[in-house]
Parts: structure tokens; sequence; C-alpha cells
């Protein structure tokens, strides 16, 4: 049997679009092909896109969606040994599910309705679904496929089609990168052919909406329990395979983790502004290590000629940094300039009679006015602001509201301070585009004379520890204590600004997530909570 593997990137509402690409894929399999069954497979709410929140409680959404899948079953009379499973929405009774189905001949032969429904970190499909009451095997051409949607296999691996003779398994999916998750992955895959011996055919979408990152990576693991075919991550591919022989191992494979977060973040960008229609993105350069990366990482993304870098020197910006920002221009190849605020800080002192020429009150006003500015040229040429913070600056606030938070998208925002180091490494593998000088340097606002993070902040080290513990982990100030052997008033120092600075992260920009519970629609903590 020939199994074709449909890795696409919807746009979450365009069913008419989704649809015509669809349609398009299965015309070309079905013409070049003439002989023997034909499966194709697509991935979870493939019609719809996902995922698609809200939009769901539109009846006309809905009802357009049931129209797609029709049409698309009536497209299927001109190839009567082609069957296709697809995902949508099933409206039954008042009730409405996530589920798979089997096309062919004209007609819909089949549904499965998802049961496991996802509700941890990004995902509330509760809020819209119900879920389903029993497996499913779908029969094509007399061999029996065991049927799942992405959690199923996640959270129901050990009792999946117990009892059931199935001679292979199917898992459409729409399943967010995260680093280290290929791992996690392989480990329910080996869990599922062990207990049916069977092949495993798993689609999953591939797209950046809005925050989360969709990498694709489909895959078909054959009888033997290797892996028969995998396809491209973070890309759209189209691929097929013989099932039920026995096939060497080929497809690409999951680089180390800085590459992965390379190429997940670029491809997050990109997919996020042709989604979005903008074409070119503006940024404020420092000379500071996440400026630098962020910037390199929107020309690897969308090409130089699309990337418009300012630098905003004060009377603290040092020269070394000036220089900095211009050795990274020069590597970059991309549009700059630079206007000085030094002047416009004296006349925001002087019109609020001085009340805020010192401390962390005319630090802000810096940012502030370096944020005005970028939002200035961004309405006037429509570039995507993008902000440059880091994951470790957002969990204690060492950021500042209306100034270097602005921006329609935060790139780095899911990276700690450290992972950002090792990023600009991975950027330099080949020849220096961040220059060394940028990384080895003390990391500095440069906002008074002088200043230094760590004149704020503990080490990033010991930071970035304290943060992902926290956060990530859900331990308390003891059970870091315990687990890291820090000083506890430093991990007290931490909790309390993580705490203290929600507000902050609530007005964020959309943060690229690259990890469960990443700042935005991940972590969900009430601005009102009080946590000792």
């Amino acid at each position: 049997m020939h199994v074709h593997l449909l890795q696409l990137n919807p746009v979450i509402g365009d069913v008419s679009g989704n649809l015509a690409r669809i349609i398009d894929a299965i015309d070309a399999i079905g013409k070049k092909h003439k002989e023997g069954v034909q499966l194709i497979i697509g991935s979870e709410l493939g019609l719809i896109g996902y995922p698609p929140k809200d939009l769901l409680r539109y009846q006309a959404l809905l009802d357009t969606a049931d129209q797609a899948l029709d049409q698309l079953a009536k497209h299927l009379k001109k190839y009567p040994d082609l069957a296709v499973i697809i995902g949508s929405t099933r409206q039954d009774a008042g009730e409405l599910y996530n589920s798979a189905f089997l096309l062919s001949n004209g007609a819909i032969q089949g549904h499965y309705d998802k049961q496991c429904l996802a509700t941890d970190d990004v995902f509330d499909e509760y809020r819209y679904f119900s879920p389903g009451a029993h497996d499913t095997v779908f029969e094509i051409a007399g061999y029996a496929f065991g049927m799942s949607i992405c959690e199923d296999i996640w959270q129901g691996a050990e009792n999946f089609c117990d009892g059931q003779d199935l001679d292979a398994i199917i898992n459409l999916s729409a399943s967010p990168f995260e680093i280290d998750k290929e791992i996690k992955r392989d480990e329910i895959f080996k869990e599922l052919h062990i207990k049916h011996s069977a092949p495993i055919i798993y689609v999953n979408q591939v797209g950046a909406n809005e925050e989360i990152i969709f990498d694709g990576a489909s895959r078909v693991m054959n009888g033997q329990g290797k892996v028969q075919i995998q396809l491209s991550r973070f890309s759209e591919d189209i691929q097929s395979t013989e099932l039920f022989s026995t096939t060497s191992l080929k497809g690409t494979k999951p680089g180390d983790a800085m590459a992965d977060v390379h190429d997940a973040l670029v491809f997050g960008i990109r997919d996020y502004m042709k989604k979005t229609g903008f074409t070119s993105i503006i940024l404020g350069v420092s000379g500071g290590i996440d400026s630098a990366v962020t910037a390199a990482l929107a020309v690897h993304a969308i090409g130089a000629e699309n990337v418009h870098c300012v630098a905003m020197p004060s009377a603290y910006s040092s020269q070394g940094s000036v220089d900095d920002a211009e050795a990274l221009i020069k590597a970059l190849g991309c549009d700059y300039e630079s206007i000085s605020i030094r002047d416009l800080v004296t006349e925001y002192q002087g019109a609020l009679n001085h009340r805020c020429n010192s401390g962390v009150a005319e630090e802000n006003l810096q940012s502030r006015i370096r944020g005005t500015m970028l939002m200035a040229l961004s309405n006037q040429f429509g570039h995507l602001l993008v902000s440059t913070g880091n994951k470790s600056e957002l969990a204690v606030g060492y950021c500042t509201l209306y100034g270097d938070m602005n921006g329609g998208l935060s790139i780095l925002g899911d990276l700690y301070k450290t992972e950002v180091y090792a990023l600009a490494e991975y950027i330099n593998r080949d020849r220096i585009i961040i220059p060394q000088n940028t990384i080895d340097k003390a990391p500095s606002a440069e906002l008074r004379p002088d200043q230094k993070d760590q004149d704020t902040l503990p080490a990033y080290e010991v930071l970035d520890r304290i943060i992902h513990d926290y956060v990530e982990l859900s331990l308390d100030a003891d059970q870091i204590q315990k687990a890291s052997g820090y000083d506890k008033e430093i991990i007290d120092w931490v909790i309390r600004k993580i705490n203290l600075n929600e507000y902050k992260r609530w007005q964020a920009a959309p943060v690229l997530r690259l990890r469960n519970l990443a700042f935005g629609t991940g972590r969900r903590i009430s601005l009102t909570t009080v946590i000792s």
C-alpha cells in the first residue's frame, strides 16, 4: 500500500484555502500513481488549522468546514483506489468533536473522535470539544488502522486499542516544537510499537501560529520499530512510502539543541510575518548580545534587505557598544541608522521639571524614548517591531514597559540569557556575525554610568537555574535550595521578583514558544495571586 503524508501549513480559519491546497496535493498524487491502493493522510484539524481557539464559537466556520469535507469527499470520485484521512470538526446533537475522517469513493466512510483532549500548557480543548467515547479502527483494503489524534497517544498510549489486532497505527497531530521533544516522541512511538508490533504513521502540522511553532517531522515507523521515512522539520513536505515492507532508515534527523532552537525561531519569525502580512522588521540594536542575536535571526528569516536596525545612543552609551553594533550590521548587511536620544532625554527631563533625572525613573525614561522612536518608525513604514528581551529579563522584570518591551513579536522571550549566548556561538559557527566583543563583554543596559547587569541581578548561571526550577518545575524555595545549593536569600529574591512582575508579562509581545510554560499563554498566573 502506498501511503502519502501531507505535512502542510494550514492557515487558521482559511477553510477554502486549506481545502484547495489539500486537493492540489491529492490531484498530484492521483495523477502520478495509477496502480494499487493509495492512502493519503493529513494532520489534526487540517481543514481548519490548529489551534482555532474561539473561532470554533462561530457556527458559520463550522458549517463551512462541513461543506469543505463533503466537497473533498466528492472530489475523490475520480480516484477509486484512493482513500484520504483528514482532520476536521464534527457536529453532532449540539456537541462538537475534534475528529479524523476517512474519505473514499465520493463519500465519508467513517470518523474517529479525539478522546484525550489537550488541556495543559497552551491548549484548552475542553473549552470547545467533547471527548470521543471509544476507539475506532478504519479498515482500508483489508488492513486495520487504529486511529488516534495527537494527545490520544501522549496521554493514553498504555490503553490504546486494548485487545485489538492492528495492522498499523495512525496519529494525526498538531504537536508543537519544544526543546528535546523529539526524545519524548520517540519514547511514545516505541511504547506503542512494543505493545502492538505494528507500523506507526505520524502526520504533524507545520507552521507558526502566534507564539506556537509546529515543527512537522512527520514519520512512518515500520513493523521492525525503525524509522522508515521522516519528513522535513520547519517546512512543508509531502512524501510517500510503501507500507508493510521493510525500508531502511531515511529522512531528516534532529540536530543539537541550539541548531533546533535556531531553526525553530527562524521559522517562527518567517511564518508569523507571512500570516500577519508583514514584510519587514525593525529593531533597536545596542551592541549587546540580545539585540545582536535577534537581528541575526531576523536576517536569516526574511533577508537583510527587509531588516532595519536602529541604534539610539544616549549619554551613557559606550563607544565600544556603538562599534559593536556597527560591526554587527556590517556582517549582516542590513539597513542601519543611528539616532541620538541624548537631547531628547534632556528635553523630557526639563518638561518633567527634572523630577525624573536620576535612578530607575531616568533609566526607564531612556528606554521609553527608544521605544517611542521605534514605534514611530514602525507606524510610518509598516515594519514589524520585534522586542529583543530574553526570558531571564522577562522573569524578574529587568525590562521596561512601553520601552524595550514594545513590539509585535518577542523572539527571544523563551530563551534564558545563558541560552542566548549559546545561540550566538551557534550563529557564529561558520563565520563571525556577532562580534566576539559582544559575546565576551559583561552585559549592560547602559542606562547609567558603568552599569552592569550583575550589579542588579545574580550571575545569569544562577538566575537561570532558579527561574527554570521555579517556573518550569514548580519547585518552591526550599526545594530549589536543596537541589542547587544556592543561597536562600538569592532564591527568595528571584522568586519575589518573578511574582511581582507578572503585570509586565501580561503586557508583553507574543513570545515564540520553545518549551512548556512559556511566558504568555503557556504559564497562567493571575495578576492578583498571592504566592508566599
